[in-house]
């Protein structure tokens, strides 16, 4: 078990077993760690693990003590609990390589007394340790990150090392407090933002198929967090920490403040990202990890799915339906109910007799189809009738049982069910080739990965668990109701039910309410803001230019429409902005950089006329009006050509009021929409009241 008490990026790694030991008292109860996590804590297994006893007071004087009491440990290690020490500490091209030892074992199983150290210093704001088995391999998560050979002369953080009791310090050069505050450690029902001196809290980490419940662990593990060091002025400092670790294990939060890892297997591979900001920690992170796969464009829009279509007419009826309420939406899903029996890469050509041609059909309008695919493969289909388990056994990808090459089986949707292994480089191979024949069928454009945790209906497998050790171990800145997207946007939702009212904070900048274009003249305070149920209140920083585009059918068919660029000035009247258009589909691509455009807002009145511009050769659109909030005047440069004719929307419909609407269409110029041809849509020559082509 490793103990790491956070003092603002401070980490103090101590490695805990137990032998006899006397010093029982602690200063503090935050500071007691847990001897006996499992259930059912005795003092008479308490001291057979030569741990301290001491219960909180008993329940009939508990009602006058702090209910953060309720959670303290009453058995605990004792503060001079021998553990490691180092033995051998030699540099590295990397760093420092460590050698710890324990004289004598402790109640644990199979207790390792040798442990290897190393300390990478792989970036100025990346800091890696690793502590394994000196003797023996033990399992490492087979994912690649960065080989670091050589270490960095300046780094952000400082190292320091106590020889005995065996610890290290790790921490900020330029601060020191206590944090506190943490975001992370998911999947897990729980606050955005995580006051750990607020109680006690045992998160678990396993993937487990499970709708939110409080106290539960469920679909996903993400053994990261972000620290958030809380000060009075702007300067805020962020650091991550990354425990690159795929087994069983819990994470204990404690008022110490204090985070513990408990794992039942592999070694410890932990990052330290000094950030200082939470842009740069999640980079930092992503260094490693790797960086997203860029979604297709397509996969941004409205997605309708539900299971229980149960055959095709109903299928088509809704989309039909969709389709009478002009509402607009890009992709269709269907669940297992559309598979034959419940089979993978199947579907049910009596039930659902003609889903080839219906996707074609959804295809050729700007659509696009998701079927659904369970990690479970049936293994009780006729020998030679179903590929997906037949190839999948030839190619030996299925998960086995221990210490054979008998497939271990489970059981889902369709009964018995084998498992791929996905770490496997054949499985990749093997699926590869089952989905493109399964596409030569239905042409999906993408696929659901359900029970992907995996799920399994019965314990362990059909057969039990094995009898072993690891299938039967031993046991913000206060704000988290409001949201950025990227820095420019914030969203202020309101989540408490009945409320008309939210209170917010909006920061010290230049901020702009984003429906009608006022300037908010109070930041860097709590503010109460009209919140009907028809309003969601959104702001817009000052110095940024943000992208908008007219909706149409769905994305497909709305990528055409025109761009409007608004255009936020920040406080020296100044703003930029950055997009990334590319054909919304291709796996592989190109990244060319150029300026679109840029703004210089002024008062100058020449009236100039206005002509389009192409963001991206080939693009789909172009840019056909500016919106400047709270200006009177305004002077627009795109690609080095000046513009500076402005006019106020018109009425109907009703614009943003504090908007200026610099437009593509000129009186003299236009009689008729460029877009849809419909003359009469043209209402004061400012844009088209058919199409709403030329305004937002």
């Amino acid at each position: 078990m490793a103990n790491f008490f956070v003092k603002k990026w401070i980490v103090m790694l101590f490695f805990i077993r137990s032998t006899f030991a006397q010093q029982c008292d602690q200063p503090l109860t935050t500071a007691r760690f847990d001897c006996y996590p499992e259930p059912f804590a005795s003092q008479e297994k308490c001291l057979a693990r030569n741990c301290c006893w001491k219960p909180m007071n008993q329940l009939s004087e508990m009602l006058s003590t702090n209910a953060l009491e309720m959670d303290v440990p009453s058995c605990y290690y004792p503060r001079d609990f021998p553990t490691y020490q180092i033995k051998t500490n030699e540099s590295t091209a990397f760093g420092q390589r460590l050698i710890i030892v324990k004289q004598n074992s402790t109640y644990m199983p199979n207790e390792i007394l040798s442990l290897t150290v190393d300390l990478f210093y792989e970036t100025a704001q990346r800091f890696r340790l690793r502590i394994y088995d000196s003797t023996k391999k033990r399992f490492e998560v087979p994912l690649e990150v960065p080989v670091v050979k050589t270490k960095v002369n300046v780094t952000d953080y400082e190292v320091s090392l106590s020889q005995a009791p065996f610890a290290i310090l790790v921490k900020r050069k330029s601060t020191g407090v206590t944090i506190p505050y943490l975001y992370g450690l998911g999947e897990h029902q729980q606050p955005l933002l995580i006051n750990v001196t607020n109680q006690w809290n045992k998160l678990t980490f396993w993937t487990r198929d499970t709708p939110p419940v409080q106290d539960v662990n469920l679909y996903g593990v993400h053994p990261f967090h972000i620290n958030v060091e809380m000060k009075t002025n702007m300067l805020t400092n962020f650091h991550g920490q990354f425990f690159l670790n795929s087994n069983a294990m819990d994470i204990d939060l404690q008022p110490l403040p204090a985070i513990s890892y408990t794992t039942i297997g592999g070694i410890i591979d932990l990052y330290l990202f000094t950030g200082p900001t939470t842009q740069d920690v999640i980079q930092q992170y992503w260094d490693v990890i790797g960086k997203p796969t860029m979604p297709p464009y397509w996969s941004l829009g409205f997605h309708l799915c539900r299971y229980g279509y149960n055959n095709i007419d109903n299928l088509r009826a809704v989309i039909q339906r969709m389709h009478d309420a002009k509402f607009p939406y890009d992709v269709q899903w269907t669940d297992i109910d559309a598979m034959s029996s419940h089979l993978d890469f199947t579907y049910d050509q009596k039930n659902f007799n003609g889903l080839p041609d219906l996707v074609h059909s959804l295809q050729s309008e700007g659509k696009h189809y998701v079927n659904i695919i369970d990690c479970g493969i049936s293994s009780t289909q006729p020998s030679g009738t179903y590929p997906p388990y037949d190839e999948g056994l030839k190619r030996a990808i299925f998960m086995t049982k221990f210490n054979s090459t008998e497939p271990i089986t489970g059981e889902v949707w369709p009964g018995l069910t084998v498992f791929p292994d996905f770490t496997n480089a054949s499985t990749i191979e093997w699926w590869t080739h089952i989905a493109a024949t399964f596409h030569d069928t239905i042409p999906f454009d993408g696929i659901w990965i359900d029970m992907n945790e995996p799920s399994n209906f019965i314990d362990g497998s059909h057969d039990g668990c094995t009898n072993n050790s690891l299938d039967n171990p031993p046991f913000v800145p206060r704000i988290d109701q409001q949201f950025l997207i990227g820095r420019a946007i914030l969203v202020s939702p309101n989540l408490v039910s009945k409320a008309t009212t939210v209170n917010v904070y909006i920061p010290e900048d230049v901020w702009y309410q984003f429906s009608s274009g006022v300037k908010v003249k109070v930041v860097g305070v709590f503010t109460d803001l009209d919140a009907p149920l028809e309003k969601i209140n959104v702001h817009v920083r000052g110095g940024f230019i943000i992208p908008m585009q007219m909706p149409g059918a769905n994305l497909m068919v709305g990528r055409g429409n025109p761009f409007t660029l608004l255009v936020a000035q920040s406080a020296l009247g100044n703003a930029s902005g950055n997009l990334f258009w590319d054909d919304g589909d291709s796996i592989e691509f190109g990244l060319r950089e150029q300026r679109v455009a840029s703004t210089t807002v002024s008062s100058v009145r020449e009236p100039i006329n206005w002509r389009s511009i192409r963001l991206d050769p080939p693009a789909e659109t172009s840019v056909t009006s500016v919106l400047v909030p709270d200006f009177e005047q305004a002077t627009i440069v795109l690609d080095n050509e000046q513009y500076s004719q402005y006019a106020v929307a018109p009425a109907t419909p009703p614009p943003p009021s504090y908007y200026k609407v610099i437009d593509s269409f000129s009186k003299a110029t236009f009689s008729n929409c460029p877009k849809c041809n419909n003359q009469k849509s043209i209402f004061n020559a400012q844009y088209c009241t058919q199409c709403g082509y030329g305004y937002l």
